[in-house]
């Protein structure tokens, strides 16, 4: 008998069941909305999710996601049970603070709040996962692999928050990113992320929305570093980002920016470890790049080239 799953058009808090039914071959049926549906039966005044299994009503997407699991991984051992429940509940505490971000009076500030949701969660994550295979050690995965993967890529409210926080995954995080691409490998699942409709759908167009990138450690800022730089160069392609370190090695202290702050970022890191902290400095946009030139008595200058890209030079010119 399939159980009858009464949520929302989306992944939200709904994903994980579904994905936990669909890793363990648990045939669950879509039941819409639940309009006519009285959910006190359920166990809930109002909400979703609620699932039907036969006699069984209840609601929490916590405990369906329990009990889902009690049927797709049968052979699971209480140790085991304890850790899939752990991810589960931290999938939880997540999704309830990214979610309310975008249903919030915090909703224009989400691409900072969610970068801040992440940097106290994800890195806790990160530290509990295996370097392969699957948490609890199966040839499968299981509900604590499915967290992860729903982490990544359920994408309202979790891919979403992940876009908007501007966080490389696959460099800040790569366990996490390394065990949802396994997970998503799985027979079952990768059956079912290609007939999903839900996980890939939008929700309080979250997708549409823009911001202003988080700036990174590296491309801050700082007081200190302000008309320190004798040299700037804009642009890190090959000819740009060897021209730099000609300049660093002739000892002079040089300012960069490019317009993919993650070039810059790698660049300033990797070259901070090797030259010093005072001898290179990023800026996530033009205004900060001209700060960080030193002033000369004519004032600062910037070079000038002619190229097709006459908005940029504009763009430049108006900073200094």
């Amino acid at each position: 008998m399939a159980a009858t799953l009464y949520y929302f058009p989306l992944g939200g808090r709904g994903e994980l069941i579904r994905l936990i039914a669909a890793a363990g071959g648990v045939d669950l049926v879509e039941g819409g909305m639940g309009a006519d549906v009285d959910k006190s039966e359920f166990g809930s005044p109002s909400s979703l999710p609620i699932l039907q299994h036969g006699d069984l009503k209840m609601s929490q997407s916590g405990a369906i996601e329990q009990y889902m699991s009690l049927l797709a991984f049968p052979d699971l051992t209480p140790p085991q049970r304890a850790k899939d429940c752990q991810f589960g509940c931290i999938k939880e505490d997540i999704s309830a603070a990214q979610s309310g971000l975008y249903l919030g009076p915090k909703r224009a500030q989400a691409n900072v709040e969610n970068a801040k949701i992440i940097a106290k969660w994800f890195p806790v994550v990160e530290g509990l996962l295996p370097a392969d295979g699957f948490i609890n050690g199966k040839s499968y995965p299981t509900t604590a692999d499915l967290v992860v993967f729903n982490l990544i890529n359920n994408f309202y409210p979790c891919a979403v928050a992940i876009k908007h926080s501007g966080v490389n995954m696959e460099k800040e995080y790569p366990k996490m990113t390394a065990l949802a691409v396994r997970s998503g490998q799985f027979p079952k699942v990768q059956a079912y992320v290609a007939r999903s409709f839900t996980l890939g759908a939008d929700y309080a167009d979250a997708a549409s929305m823009s911001f202003a990138p988080a700036i990174a450690e590296a491309l801050q800022l700082k007081d200190e570093h302000v008309g320190q730089a004798d040299v700037g160069i804009i642009g890190l392609a090959t000819m740009g980002a060897n021209l730099c370190l000609n300049i660093l090695d002739k000892g002079f202290k040089l300012a960069v920016y490019n317009r993919t702050a993650l070039t810059s970022e790698k660049f300033v890191t990797e070259n901070r470890a090797k030259y010093g902290a005072d001898k290179v400095f990023g800026a996530a946009n033009f205004a900060d790049f001209a700060k960080l030139l030193k002033k000369t008595p004519q004032g600062t200058h910037p070079c000038r080239r002619r190229s097709s890209h006459g908005w940029r030079h504009r763009r430049i010119e108006q900073s200094f």
